[in-house]
């Protein structure tokens, strides 16, 4: 199954005062859901695909809030109990990547 967690800094946002919190964070909940994905108490989104959740990637990334607000952001696959990634480590990479040329 594959897992995504989303935190974002609560702390700088309401520091900022230029985005509401509960509004990322609800635009993030519907994004998921639309994908298949559903929220677990422990904070973890469930039930996504990889296509699903990398749909939802592509979506967030390109708001002009996420990546500056993204706390945490990983993705597991629980069916291999070592496998994860930090998604957000490769985005900023890519996008510094993708800057520089």
């Amino acid at each position: 199954m594959i897992r995504m967690l989303i935190e974002l800094n609560e702390e700088k946002i309401n520091q900022e005062g230029i985005y509401s919190f509960k509004k990322m964070q609800q635009y993030i909940h519907d994004e998921i859901e639309a994908a298949g994905g559903r929220l677990d108490a422990d904070g973890w989104y469930t039930d996504g695909s990889w296509e699903g959740f990398g749909a939802v990637a592509s979506v967030l990334e390109k708001t002009e809030w996420f990546l500056r607000y993204v706390k945490t952001w990983l993705w597991r696959n629980t069916d291999y109990e070592e496998s994860g990634e930090e998604c957000i480590e490769d985005l900023l990479e890519e996008i510094h990547n993708t800057a520089i040329q």
